[in-house]
């Protein structure tokens, strides 16, 4: 069942609590990848390459030193992607409002849309930016108009919540989205601010 809290905008209030613990930060190494607009990456289930999408609809592997291992023409224009740890599809943002699935385990299908969020489909280039699994079979989703965020069911194909971040913080747009189910803690990516967030 889904218990619908309305607009929770002027309750939410700045976090008190500890901060989170920063990734220590070794030696860095820069890759240059041999893959066209590359726009969004995460981290496969078992940590040993990064799966990654670009502009062009293609998603491709990259073994941990940045050559790519796999790449296949899935369509639209892929945004950023993240794993479903329940069934290990791919879920892929299609800007500019589409939450869409590559089915495990193969992974060398067209990118099927599971549903569209109705607010951004005005939204253009400016459209869903990331999208980052939760739990429990949902995603959060952001854009870069308005920093809007959103919360979505998998299942239902529905919003169970949506803010729009600028109204109540100082995020700017949504670049990408990062949630760490170790620690609670979301990482936002604001390009037009140059900034990280987490909440």
């Amino acid at each position: 069942s889904i218990l619908e809290l309305g607009n929770i905008t002027s309750l939410l209030t700045p976090y008190e609590g500890p901060a989170p613990k920063m990734p220590r930060q070794g030696a860095q190494t820069k890759y240059t990848v041999q893959f066209n607009e590359l726009s969004g990456v995460c981290v496969s289930e078992d940590g040993s390459f990064l799966w990654t999408v670009g502009d062009d609809g293609e998603l491709a592997k990259l073994d941990l030193e940045g050559n790519v291992t796999y790449i296949f023409h899935i369509g639209g224009d892929a945004e950023d992607v993240s794993i479903n740890p329940e069934t290990q599809d791919l879920l892929i943002d299609l800007e500019p409002d589409g939450v869409g699935v590559v089915k495990a385990p193969n992974y060398n299908a067209r990118v099927s849309t599971l549903f569209s969020l109705a607010a951004c489909k005005n939204y253009g280039n400016s459209g869903i930016e990331g999208l980052t699994y939760y739990k429990d079979g949902m995603v959060f989703a952001g854009a870069q108009s308005n920093s809007h965020l959103f919360l979505c069911d998998l299942a239902t194909k529905s919003v169970l919540w949506e803010t729009r971040l600028y109204a109540v913080n100082r995020v700017s747009e949504v670049a990408g989205l990062s949630y760490d189910p170790l620690s609670g803690w979301m990482w936002i990516i604001d390009s037009e601010a140059k900034e990280i967030f987490v909440f």
